[in-house]
């Protein structure tokens, strides 16, 4: 049983490489939900060094937050701000679901890894002015 978790977890990750190859060189990232969590998921394993049964965790509560981010977009009808808080608010509850199965080193990593995210993301909106 553990080699058949592990031997699926690698091919979840080899295919969301995959695809995370082609989409960088047909047209930049997803929007489907269960492609952006895998492709978090395989970051997350990448940079965190995740154990498979982490991995395992990691990627459904990726999946199940991924979802409910774009229900969120599909229903904020231009409403900015609900839109914002709403999203806030799911970011705070998918980081408490993560935390658990991560270790404090892991955590402190990934906080860092998303603090740098979010600069870069800001500098590429000003960049774009």
């Amino acid at each position: 049983m553990k080699r058949q978790t592990t031997i699926l977890t690698a091919c979840l990750l080899l295919i969301s490489s995959v695809w995370m190859t082609a989409q960088a060189q047909w047209g930049g990232p997803s929007t489907d939900p269960h492609e952006m969590a895998a492709q978090q998921t395989h970051m997350m394993v990448d940079s965190l060094g995740l154990s498979t049964a982490q991995a395992e965790k990691i990627a459904v509560v990726n999946g199940t937050y991924a979802q409910k981010f774009q229900e969120v977009r599909d229903n904020a009808d231009g409403d900015f701000k609900a839109t914002r808080e709403a999203m806030q608010q799911l970011t705070h509850e998918q980081d408490q679901a993560l935390r658990k199965y991560l270790t404090s080193d892991q955590w402190a990593s990934w906080q860092e890894i998303r603090s740098r995210m979010r600069q870069q993301k800001r500098q590429g909106r000003h960049h774009r002015d």
